[in-house]
């Protein structure tokens, strides 16, 4: 009996005849595909939540009237964000990739207008951070 069957039209199709026929993995090819995943685990799992989401000590010109602002702009981001996503770094984009990523993020997880500005001004001091020489 042949492994190839017959097609709609009487054509050859060059698929098995059964799943016997199929081409097996090599043995070690599951071992080696959890290795691979395990050490992307680790070598990502290396980056920080600090590094990801710096805290308000960190930046610069933070003046105490603003403290608390940038605190709660940080805590919605890593807090609330995470809920749905890990936390991206936010150096990963840039201010005008920002001023869309908010307003999007912010109607879609029902942020008040003042938990919005709080994170826009979180991200925008961290931006300035990143750019200061």
């Amino acid at each position: 009996m042949s492994a190839q069957r017959s097609g709609k039209l009487g054509e050859e199709v060059g698929t098995p005849a059964s799943n016997n026929d199929r081409p097996r993995a090599a043995p070690g090819h599951w071992s080696a595909r959890i290795f691979l995943t395990g050490t992307v685990a680790v070598l990502t799992s290396c980056v920080t939540l600090t590094t990801m989401a710096p805290p308000v000590e960190n930046l610069t010109g933070n003046r105490e009237g603003r403290a608390a602002a940038l605190a709660s702009g940080r805590d919605i981001y890593v807090g609330r964000c995470a809920k749905c996503h890990s936390v991206e770094p936010v150096l990963k984009y840039t201010a005008a990739q920002w001023a869309e990523i908010i307003p999007d993020m912010a109607e879609r997880t029902k942020l008040t207008p003042v938990e919005e500005a709080a994170v826009n001004e979180y991200v925008s001091a961290v931006l300035k951070m990143a750019a200061a020489p």
